[in-house]
Order: C-alpha cells, then structure tokens, then sequence
C-alpha cells in the first residue's frame, strides 16, 4: 500500500508544466500574476488540473518563441499571429477595433480618410486591405489619438478597451468612439498542432464553454464593458 502511495505521489509530482506564454496587454495582462487574462487562463488550469507556468514577453518574441517550440502554448493568439496551423481553444473574447475621430469632424468611414494605426498592432484582414484608405503609422495609441487631435489624421482604429485607456490618460475630451465596430476577430489559446496540444485546446475549450453558459466569463470582463461605456454602448468582448 504505501509503495502504491508512493507511486501515485511521485506521479503527482511530476506531472508536466506546461509553459504558456503571453505578453504585457494595458489592463488584461499586467504581469504573470494580474489581469483577467491571466486570471482566465490560471483558473482553467485549475479546473483540469493541469500545471503552467505564465511566461511574458514581448508580442513578437511571445509568437516566436512559440512556433519554435519553447512555449507549450500562448494567449491571447488570433488568426493574423499564426503562420503554421496550431490547436485553438474555443474564443474567449472577441478583438472588436472600433474608429476613433473628432467630435466636431464626424466621419462614416476609413475609406478616403487618412487614418492612424498602432505599430505592431494585430488589425484584421479587412482594416489592413482597404485599398483606398491611407494609412499613417505610430508608436503608440496615445501618438495616433495625439495625430488625430491635431488633425494630421481623420480617424484612429484601436480595440475598445486599450484605445479608451489611452484616450482617457491623454484626458481628450475632443474626441468620440463610432459605436458599430469595424471589424472583430477570435481570440484563443494557441497550442501546438499536435495530439498533445489537441488535448489541451479541448481542456481549456470545456472550461471556456462552461463559463460562458454560467455567464461568469462576462463577469469577468464586466469591469471592460464599464470602462468604456461612456464611448460605447452595450459592449460585451465576450459576444461577437
């Protein structure tokens, strides 16, 4: 009996931890310990008892370090960040990139329009392919929402959140957010296409599942609708 103990115990202890990476996100991800993504992603752990370690860096390298199979895993993944196919959990959020502009200079469309977009930010297909839209390039939200209120722009595209973040560090008051979304993409976990990683996509697709029936998953991101609903109306990241 206690050899069986023993057995079981040393299986316990050596279980596999699964490193999983992710990258520093204006409220969602403030480091391994804060934020709801990470709060998301421990609790689904947990829930199939399954060991990880969080490791955060910079986007690109996240991505990189992933596809050369150093990382198990990483979130938030979506489509335009994958260049090999991977094993995807069900989405636990949605990118929605609405348009900023000026209150006073209304525009209906980036068509025609001069707009700013965030360096190395993930934009969906249909933002980056619009043909008659002239793009111009900053370093940062705050930058593009600067260029806007100056004018050299017509218009800024950000998520909700992080561009209502920066708007409201900037204390811009000139500035409103256009309420129909421009355009939304998936937001997953990411793992290895592999029987391993299959399994874990299933994993953390059954928690996901689970929450969104019990409605907890949009708790946990009731904080973000709030956030912006003086610019946004009715905004759920966790419905497309």
């Amino acid at each position: 009996m206690k050899l069986l103990a023993l057995f079981f115990l040393s299986q316990i202890t050596s279980a596999k931890v699964y490193k999983i990476g992710t990258y520093l996100i204006p409220k969602y991800v403030q480091s391994a310990e804060q934020g709801e993504f990470i709060a998301l992603t421990k609790e689904i752990a947990q829930k199939n008892n399954i060991k990880i370690q969080i490791e955060v860096y910079p986007p690109a390298r996240t991505v990189k370090k992933f596809l050369a199979g150093e990382l198990d895993g990483y979130f938030p993944s979506l489509d335009v960040l994958n260049s090999t196919q991977v094993a995807k959990s069900v989405p636990f959020y949605f990118k929605k990139d609405f348009l900023f502009y000026l209150a006073k200079e209304p525009i209906d469309k980036i068509e025609e329009q001069d707009i700013c977009l965030t360096n190395g930010y993930p934009y969906a297909p249909e933002i980056n392919n619009s043909v008659n839209t002239r793009f111009y390039f900053a370093n940062s939200d705050e930058d593009c929402l600067s260029m806007l209120q100056k004018r050299r722009v017509q218009g800024f595209i950000c998520e909700a959140v992080t561009g209502v973040g920066a708007l409201e560090k900037l204390k811009i008051k000139s500035i409103k957010v256009k309420q129909k979304y421009l355009s939304t993409q998936d937001v997953y976990y990411a793992f290895r296409y592999d029987k391993e990683g299959k399994t874990l996509a299933n994993k953390f697709s059954s928690v996901i599942k689970l929450k969104r029936e019990d409605l907890s998953l949009k708790k946990l991101f009731k904080s973000a609708s709030q956030k912006v609903s003086n610019y946004i109306k009715e905004y759920d990241p966790t419905v497309n």
